[in-house]
This record gives C-alpha cells, structure tokens and sequence, in this order.
C-alpha cells in the first residue's frame, strides 16, 4: 500500500483516481534542508560574506550564490532536489516537510490548496526516490506528529500497517525525550490509539521520562490515570520513574512498587 491510498478522504485530496503518479498527494512532513533550503524558509540574515561562498559539510554543500527567497518554498524544493542530484544526501528534510504541511492547510483554508499540495507532494515523491516509499511515509508521520497533526499521522500509520518499523519509532521517542518534545509524544498517543503496530507501553514510558526531567508531578500522575482508564499495564520500570518523581514533587504515591 502507498501513500497516495491514504489521501483521497482528506480536505483538499483528490478522488484516488486523480492522485497522479506521485507516491503521495499531499500528505506530507518535517525536517529542514541546509543551504540553499534553509534560507529559503527563514527569514534572511544580513550577508557577511561573498555570494559564492561554499561550505561542504558531509557530502553536502551549501551556497550562498542562488540561494531562494525567504518564504520561497517552491525555491526550497527545487534547492532540495539540485542537492539530492549532486550531493546525493537530503539533509533535514523533515523540517522542510513542516513547513509544507503548514503551508498546504494554510492555503487549504484560503480553498488555494492546488500548488500547495503539489509542493507536499513534490517533496514527499522526492524523499521516495531517494530514501524508498516506506522511509518517506516514516518521515511523513514523524513530520505529522511535530506539525501538530495527530489526526493525519494517525491515517499515515493506518497506511503504513506491517510496514511500521518500530525501531525507528523507537530511535524517533529517544529523540523526543532528549529533547524534551512532550508534544510530538502526545500526538503520537493520540494517532496511534487503536494501532496494534505501536508499542503503547514505550510511548507512555518516553512521556514519564520528560515529565521526569521536567519535575512535573502532576502531568505524571495524569498519564498513569490515563494508563490505566486504556487498560495497559504499566511496566516495573514506568512505575520506578513515576514514583521517584512523584516524591521528588512531594506527591503521594498511589501504588506500591
């Protein structure tokens, strides 16, 4: 099953059979691109140097000479793709794809969705060629989550079905609780209720561990109530974090370890 299958029931989509050939339509998400992708999406920075400075960082290169408008998301694309054929690397394209999904329900609120979703679906078709369809529908759904769009991501996994790696899942929840993204983790509750392909109990363990560096008692204590109201045990580990800090927050504990 591809992307494009998962689209048609979305605002803006296509009928199936007008998707085109493209792996996806306009489901699309994040990570930002060096160079001549990053100027292209923030905003301009005063020139301290010569227009053709280069600089070459593992394999890819940045310039400084052509480099697209602030906001230029077309621009960035296409810098995306002149990247891809010459330095064969497409680095911090989820980021990019944030920005597109943005863009695209943005517009898609203006009913100016057409190019937008092109745009999506450009970038996406471009991660596929390089990285396969299954990676880009991974990056889609991490893209999703950090977009704030839990009801997208959830028709991604849906798409994804066998094909969910749980160990990239798993390297994407190390991610977020290095830094501290409590939000992408609860959009990921949310997206993946329902979902066999989702290890539940790893999701809700990451989410204790931010509130744990966080010292946030009372958030803890809630996920537990909501642990229990879904019926899912909490492993010996997840009740050690919540208990220390639950005591750290001078909070009762509600159960015994």
């Amino acid at each position: 099953m591809t992307i494009s299958s998962c689209l048609a029931s979305l605002p803006g989509s296509a009928a199936p059979g007008m998707v085109g050939g493209g792996v996806c339509s306009w489901l699309i998400s994040a990570t930002s691109l060096t160079g001549f992708v990053l100027a292209a999406i923030l905003p301009p920075k005063p020139q301290t140097s010569t227009q053709d400075e280069t600089t070459v960082s593992n394999n890819c290169v940045s310039q400084g000479e052509g480099i697209p408008c602030s906001g230029d998301l077309r621009g960035a694309v296409e810098a995306a793709r002149t990247i891809q054929k010459r330095y064969s690397c497409l680095p911090m394209r989820r980021e990019l794809l944030i920005h597109l999904i943005d863009h695209y329900h943005e517009s898609n609120a203006h009913r100016e969705s057409a190019g937008s979703r092109q745009l999506l679906e450009d970038m996406l078709n471009l991660i596929a060629e390089v990285k396969g369809s299954v990676l880009a529908r991974h990056d889609l759904l991490f893209a999703y989550l950090e977009a704030g769009r839990p009801s997208e991501a959830a028709m991604v996994l849906k798409n994804l079905a066998k094909e969910l790696d749980q160990a990239q899942v798993t390297r994407q929840l190390e991610y977020y609780v290095k830094t501290e993204n409590e939000a992408a983790v609860v959009h990921l509750v949310t997206a993946s209720l329902g979902e066999d392909g989702v290890d539940r109990q790893a999701v809700y363990a990451s989410l204790i561990n931010i509130y744990y560096v966080r010292s946030e008692g009372e958030k803890g204590l809630s996920l537990w109530t909501s642990m229990q109201e879904e019926g899912i045990t909490p492993s010996p580990a997840f009740l050690t974090t919540l208990a220390a800090l639950l005591a750290a927050c001078k909070i009762k504990i509600p159960f015994q370890i």
